[in-house]
């Protein structure tokens, strides 16, 4: 258990519907923001390794001039995968956890046909291609393909596999050096520290701090990979770094490691139990099981007990896992099996239908993937309708409504607008 909610954060905020999962494990930021590459597809020009290290750079060069590489021998998604390819690669090894864990996509097909086209974390990616072309950060091809073989078996508790993807993306900022962003910090679990950053400014230099160890203070810094960050009450309020091994003290199971769940009993970290195992909350229960009538048990078949939810394209109906309604089905949990439908209508009478096209009314249904709701604009119409996403220049809330995947603050105006993302690389002197 841990303390970072990305993928559930993810899930429920762009799919509205609720996820079975336990709380995620701190991952590594290198991972967390490498996960965040399946939900769009962006080229950043051409990667390829530098000599000696396996760095990339995206001019087609190796690090004395040499020659280009081609990522992938025997195909894209096979190691050394070329950074090019990243982002769909990754999207179809999500399919892998995501299918078998969420809601959202009824198969492995039609997860692979859309995850990689999503673009709410588009802006990331180009970031990363603008601080790959400044040096800022290297990408390893081989590290990549370690990382993505292990979807298929990662836990439905984490973004990700737990090994192999803390070395995919590396810093190059030493600790004290310049930087724009935490990932450009060399240090596993280092931050870049920014004192300031005036409103509506996108590019602020701070400099990379080093973690902080056990018995630190970590209200501004991050602990050492595999410690947490808690809330020490004795010492007010402020939050420190501890171990979450097996023995640490502890409140809630967030403060103990992914293995671990927080034995209230004792308030000591303790390992989590098996199948079978008497249990009082499903964070006792090892890997995806739940915690149902007392005891520990899966969720991931049709017809398996449960209480509250299951694992995949299921629904906890009557005290067992059933398949969610599909198109045309009534659905009372207010789910569907894919993210291509919305449950819509009143009360008992609620079903399953196709999510709103370019130029239907969202006033009541979600709008189709690739499409913006005026709802979600500064000065929305009576009546929404779903639209295409916002050119430059046009007035905008959230950067999801963009076409640039980035809604820009405009000191001078006050007001925010849709531009291309910024290369502060280019822009800031470091």
């Amino acid at each position: 258990m841990g303390d970072n909610e990305y993928l559930t954060d993810f899930l429920a905020t762009h799919f509205q519907v609720a996820t079975s999962m336990k709380p995620l494990s701190q991952t590594p930021l290198r991972f967390a923001l490498l996960a965040s590459l399946a939900f769009s597809l962006s080229a950043c020009g051409k990667v390829v390794p530098l000599d000696g290290d396996g760095g990339l750079t995206t001019d087609g060069r190796d690090g004395d001039g040499g020659n280009v590489v081609d990522g992938g021998v025997g195909g894209p998604c096979e190691a050394p995968i070329a950074f090019e390819d990243l982002q769909e690669c990754l999207a179809a090894a999500q399919c892998e956890q995501f299918v078998r864990c969420t809601p959202f996509f009824k198969d492995l097909d039609e997860c692979k046909e859309h995850l990689a086209t999503m673009s709410d974390f588009a802006r990331q990616v180009t970031i990363f291609g603008y601080a790959i072309d400044a040096g800022k950060i290297s990408y390893d091809p081989n590290e990549a393909a370690t990382c993505l073989e292990g979807f298929a078996t990662a836990s439905c508790d984490s973004e990700g596999p737990e090994q192999g993807c803390d070395l995919v993306f590396r810093g190059e900022q030493v600790p004290g050096g310049t930087c724009l962003d935490d990932f450009e910090c060399a240090e596993l679990g280092s931050r870049c520290s920014i004192d300031s950053c005036p409103g509506g400014v996108e590019c602020c230099l701070g400099s990379c701090s080093s973690p902080v160890g056990i018995g630190e203070n970590c209200n501004s810094d991050r602990c050492l990979p595999g410690d947490v960050c808690v809330r020490n009450l004795a010492m007010g309020n402020d939050f420190f770094c501890q171990s979450g091994n097996q023995g640490s003290p502890c409140s809630d199971s967030f403060e103990c490691d992914d293995d671990q769940y927080c034995d209230l009993t004792l308030n000591l970290c303790a390992p989590d139990k098996p199948a079978g195992a008497t249990c009082g909350d499903r964070q006792e229960c090892a890997g995806d099981q739940d915690c149902v009538f007392g005891s520990c048990g899966s969720i991931d078949t049709v017809g398996a007990p449960c209480e509250f939810s299951c694992l995949g394209s299921l629904t906890c109906d009557s005290g067992l896992c059933e398949p969610l309604p599909g198109l045309g089905e009534l659905c009372p949990t207010g789910q569907c099996n894919s993210f291509l439908l919305d449950c819509v209508g009143p009360g008992t009478t609620q079903a399953c239908v196709n999510k709103a096209g370019l130029g239907d009314n969202c006033g009541q249904r979600q709008c189709s993937p690739g499409l913006v709701c005026e709802a979600e604009l500064p000065q929305p119409p009576p009546v929404p309708k779903c639209i295409e996403p916002l050119e430059n220049g046009a007035e905008c809330f959230t950067s999801s409504t963009c076409q640039s995947n980035h809604c820009a603050f405009n000191q001078q105006t006050k007001q925010s607008f849709c531009a291309d993302i910024l290369d502060c690389y280019s822009e800031v002197p470091f």
